[in-house]
């Protein structure tokens, strides 16, 4: 099932983006690499977003959702979070 949400945020990270303090889009390179470097599982998700104290918004692929992951804990503790704010800001970044 095909995200636009995911599909704009994945458009646009060839390479981190600051859009405000705590609120950082990761790149692509570290998307690849998000377990070796954080060393957390992730199976099933997609990490896309760092949003400060070991927080990611990560995409659902089972659910087609965005969630929030702690990757100290290894747990996810919102499942259906609405990002239009973030995207509002990464479309206003990219003009």
């Amino acid at each position: 099932m095909e995200n636009a949400n995911l599909n704009k945020i994945l458009k646009y990270n060839d390479e981190s983006i600051i859009l405000g303090e705590d609120l950082r889009v990761i790149s692509k390179k570290e998307i690849a690499n998000f377990k070796e470097k954080y060393h957390c599982k992730i199976e099933g998700l997609i990490p896309l977003i760092d949003i400060s104290n070991n927080d990611f918004i990560v995409y659902i692929s089972s659910k087609n959702t965005f969630g929030i992951y702690n990757i100290v804990d290894e747990i996810l503790f919102e499942e259906d979070i609405d990002i239009t704010d973030i995207i509002n800001k990464l479309d206003s970044y990219n003009k």
